[in-house]
C-alpha cells in the first residue's frame, strides 16, 4: 500500500504542474487599435444641376465623377476613410430601366469570388417614389456596398463604395459599419427633382 502512495503523489503533482504550463502557452487575442469616429452629421449635397438631391456627411466632399462628360455622375469622397462612393446617373428616356437593373446586379455578382456573402435589401419609399436594392457584400471584395435607386420612369442612380486600399474586411469592418449609417441617410433623403 505504501508503494502506491509514493507513485500516485508524484503523478498528481506532475499533472497539476503540466496544467499550469498549458495556461502560460495559450495564444493571446490580437490587439486592435480603437478608432474614434466623428458624430454623424449631415448637409444637403450641392446638386442644383442634377435631377436628384440627398444629404451627405459633413466630413465628406462632393466632386465630379470619373466620366466628367456624363450627366450628373458624382463622387462622394470620404477623406477620413480613404474611400469614395461612385455615383452614376442615367435618364430613363434614353435607357431601359430593366437593362440598368440587370447590369447593376451583374456588377455586384462579379465580386462573388472574393465575397463570403452578398445580402440584398429591397428599398421602397412610395411617398418619395424611390425604389431600389442595397447590396451588402461581405468578405474581401473590392466594394463592400453597392446599390441602385430609381423611380422606374425617369431617373436611375447606381452607386458603389470603394476603399483606396487593399480589401481586408476585418480591418475595414469598423469603417464599413460607420459608413453604412451615412449611406442609409443618403438613401433615406434621396428625392427626385425631375418628375
Amino acid at each position: 500500500m505504501l508503494n502506491l502512495k509514493y507513485i500516485l503523489i508524484p503523478i498528481i503533482f506532475l499533472f497539476f504542474i503540466s496544467c499550469e504550463e498549458e495556461e502560460k502557452v495559450l495564444p493571446r487575442p490580437i490587439g486592435q487599435m480603437r478608432v474614434e469616429f466623428a458624430k454623424h452629421e449631415y448637409k444637403s449635397a450641392d446638386l442644383s444641376d442634377c435631377p436628384y438631391t440627398f444629404e451627405i456627411p459633413l466630413q465628406s466632399k462632393l466632386t465630379a465623377g470619373l466620366n466628367q462628360e456624363a450627366f450628373c455622375h458624382k463622387n462622394i469622397v470620404f477623406t477620413d476613410f480613404n474611400a469614395v462612393l461612385y455615383l452614376s446617373y442615367y435618364e430613363l428616356d434614353s435607357v431601359d430601366v430593366n437593362s440598368l437593373i440587370k447590369e447593376s446586379r451583374e456588377k455586384v455578382y462579379e465580386h462573388v469570388v472574393k465575397a463570403s456573402s452578398i445580402d440584398e435589401e429591397l428599398l421602397i419609399d412610395t411617398i418619395k417614389n424611390v425604389y431600389g436594392i442595397f447590396y451588402d457584400i461581405k468578405g474581401n471584395a473590392a466594394t463592400p456596398f453597392q446599390f441602385f435607386l430609381t423611380d422606374s420612369s425617369d431617373n436611375f442612380i447606381r452607386a458603389s463604395l470603394m476603399f483606396n486600399s487593399q480589401a481586408n474586411y476585418d480591418s475595414l469592418k469598423p469603417m464599413i459599419q460607420y459608413l453604412k449609417v451615412d449611406l442609409d441617410k443618403m438613401i433615406e433623403t434621396t428625392e427626385w427633382t425631375k418628375k
